[in-house]
């Protein structure tokens, strides 16, 4: 494995750096789980505060941040209020999204940011929902910011949140990997939490979690075969406890977005299960249809008395069983390892022009969402930090990170001024790259080469221009 960093030079005197790092063989690819940090909730509350939303305030309303430590215990009341709404939500497994619920019915947030009891809503455990909102607000666990539109949104941050400098530590490589849920505009429906990876992941031949919206994959076979695929959650089996559920057999219907945001309603006696599944766990379970479909995974509709029986009481052990429980994924395929994200940048030598897939596009608000949702849109024009992976000959892979600009400052031909899709492809061709496709970029895009940076995250404390690391769920490196 060796690093180089290369300056390419455009005609208008801005300059881009890239890194790239080649390894001999996939199998050194580990993903990783970051070593969770108390710093993260902090960061993703200050990113907002000080710069997503400043900087488009009109497509932002109000939001609440929230986050559960472990040492803290939900109070029943605040739990029973979740379980009051379950004609609404279904019947959800975890509690950060219970709270998430009991926030969003019980509590309102005026343009200041301040936080309040609804009115009309104060009865039942609408007092214990309000202490723990307090609770939470007090140990620096919730936090408000406001765009300019006069709505309420309630964000959960998952925990599973850390730096990739704090990780991992005796890994030769570090760096970011697939998309995870990160914007307002991801988090479509309140299964989806803040922090939870998305989009086709396998090593050593396990899916880790499952492709969505067809996005294309990066994908090593058996023989050391690259290809760039775009599989779909359809291709896959589902095997959930005893049962194994395929898209088109009798009574089984996967739903996802963009072509669905909420499961049809269900007739009136009849056996249907809408099951929201989320990476490798059933998170919510809901019989009478009118499920959101979450942007971070898909619904599975079972119908029908093949899978259920006929006996109430057994009916309804049987979807109390199916929440929180397991999925595994079966795939009749060759691929040991994957990652998607997209777009494809070079596809057996020859040059991506144009998107492969759809991104939502924050501009029509009326178009079912998807994430995710920011994703610069115009393929030739639009730069950020990006990273990507790709082959440059037959078993040789590469990790590459193309610098980008600091979120307060730059300085035409000294600092990076960050790659369109177009111009990475442009730069993989020339780096004589074979297959490529593009990872998470923006401030999460990083690599740290023998425990270090070689070049400049773009996320920056607004002070004094120092770097400043954004937290990720989900990690790729190399032992």
């Amino acid at each position: 494995m060796d690093s180089v960093i290369k300056t390419f030079k455009y005609d208008n005197g801005e300059i881009q750096r890239v890194q790239q790092v080649t390894l001999e063989k996939e199998e050194a690819f580990h993903f990783f789980k970051p070593v969770k940090s108390e710093k993260a909730f902090e960061r993703i509350c200050a990113l907002y505060k000080n710069f997503t939303v400043p900087k488009c305030p009109y497509i932002f309303g109000r939001m609440m941040h929230f986050c559960l430590p472990e040492d803290i215990r939900v109070p029943e009341g605040v739990l029973e209020t979740a379980k009051k709404y379950e004609y609404k939500y279904g019947i959800l497994s975890d509690d950060i999204n219970k709270v998430a619920i009991a926030f969003k019915e019980m509590l309102k947030i005026s343009n200041k940011g301040e936080v309040s009891e609804k009115r009309g809503k104060r009865s039942g455990h609408s007092k214990e929902v309000w202490e723990f909102y307090r609770l939470l607000k007090e140990k620096g666990c919730a936090k408000t910011v406001c765009g300019k539109l006069p709505l309420n949104k309630i964000l959960p941050v998952g925990r599973d949140f850390g730096l990739i400098s704090e990780s991992e530590k005796d890994s030769a490589l570090k760096a970011n990997s697939t998309f995870f849920i990160m914007d307002s505009f991801d988090v479509t429906s309140l299964y989806d939490v803040i922090g939870t990876p998305f989009g086709l992941t396998v090593e050593k031949g396990t899916i880790l979690t499952p492709p969505l919206y067809k996005r294309e994959a990066f994908t090593v076979g058996a023989d050391g075969s690259v290809r760039i695929e775009s599989p779909e959650i359809k291709d896959l089996t589902v095997r959930i406890g005893d049962l194994s559920l395929k898209d088109g057999e009798e009574g089984v219907t996967f739903l996802e977005r963009p072509k669905r945001n909420r499961t049809p309603l269900v007739r009136k006696n009849e056996r249907t299960l809408d099951l929201a599944v989320i990476g490798k766990k059933v998170v919510a379970v809901k019989k009478n249809g009118k499920m959101t479909v979450p942007a971070a995974g898909f619904v599975i509709r079972i119908k029908g008395d093949r899978l259920f029986s006929k006996d109430n009481a057994e009916y309804d052990k049987t979807v109390r069983s199916l929440v929180g429980a397991e999925v595994t994924y079966a795939w009749e395929t060759d691929v040991r390892f994957a990652i998607s994200a997209g777009n494809s940048l070079v596809i057996n030598g020859e040059k991506t022009t144009g998107f492969k897939a759809k991104y939502y596009n924050i501009r029509f608000p009326w178009k079912v969402k998807y994430p995710p949702s920011l994703y610069p849109l115009n393929f030739e024009r639009d730069r950020a930090p990006r990273m990507a992976i790709g082959e440059k000959e037959y078993g040789k892979l590469v990790l590459l990170w193309f610098e980008g600009k600091g979120k307060f400052s730059y300085e035409k031909g000294v600092d990076s001024c960050g790659a369109s899709l177009k111009e990475m492809a442009d730069i993989c061709s020339e780096l004589g790259i074979r297959n490529a496709v593009n990872l998470d970029g923006g401030g999460s895009a990083q690599i740290m080469y023998k425990g270090k940076r070689e070049l400049k995250i773009s996320d920056r404390n607004k002070k004094d221009n120092t770097e400043s690391e954004r937290a990720i769920p989900l990690g790729l490196c190399v032992k």
